[in-house]
C-alpha cells in the first residue's frame, strides 16, 4: 500500500479532504445552554467577580474555510449582571479561531492559540489591566464521518505538522 500523503494527487485543501467543511462554513446564531457536573442546568454564570444569569446566551459564529485555512469569529452576549442588588452592564464575548490542515490528510486541523480578552466589548470602558486576558488553548480537530467534529486539547505544538 501506499502512502496517501505521498500520492501526487495528494489533496491539501480541508473542503477536498472532508465534506464536513463544506457544512460548517457560514454564519450560525445559537444559544448557549451551560450544565453542572450533576447534570443540572447552571442558573448563572460567574466571570471576573460579575455573575450572569439568564441562560441561554446568545451565541453568533462565522467559519470560513478556505483552502488549509479555516477562520473561526465568534461573540457571546452575555446579559446584565446583578451584583449587590445593582444592575451593572452586559459583555460582549469575542473569540477569534485560526486553524490549519494538517500533513496527515485526514481532514484534521490544528487550531493555534490566540488571545482571549474576557472584557472585550465590556460596556463603560471598564477594562482594567489586572484582568488579564490570557491565551486560548491549542487543539487538534479531527472530522467523524461527514457530520461530527472530534476536538482535544493538544499539549505541544511540532512545527512540521503544518500544510
Amino acid at each position: 500500500d501506499s502512502d496517501k500523503r505521498y500520492a501526487p494527487d495528494a489533496k491539501y485543501d480541508l473542503v477536498d479532504q472532508n465534506e464536513l467543511y463544506s457544512k460548517v462554513t457560514g454564519l450560525f446564531e445559537a444559544d448557549i445552554y451551560m450544565y453542572g457536573a450533576d447534570g443540572q442546568p447552571k442558573q448563572n454564570l460567574t466571570i471576573n467577580q460579575l455573575t450572569f444569569g439568564s441562560f441561554p446566551l446568545k451565541h453568533f459564529v462565522n467559519v470560513t474555510v478556505v483552502g488549509t485555512r479555516w477562520y473561526s469569529h465568534r461573540y457571546i452576549l452575555f446579559p446584565p449582571a446583578i451584583t449587590d442588588g445593582t444592575t451593572q452592564v452586559g459583555r460582549i464575548v469575542a473569540i477569534d479561531s485560526f486553524a490549519t490542515a494538517t500533513f496527515e490528510l485526514d481532514g484534521s486541523a490544528l487550531t493555534f492559540p490566540t488571545p482571549r480578552n474576557p472584557n472585550v466589548g465590556r460596556g463603560g470602558g471598564n477594562t482594567t489591566s489586572t484582568e488579564a486576558a490570557g491565551l486560548g488553548e491549542t487543539t487538534m480537530t479531527y472530522p467523524v464521518g461527514n457530520d461530527t467534529v472530534f476536538t482535544k486539547s493538544v499539549d505541544s505544538i511540532d512545527s512540521s505538522t503544518f500544510v
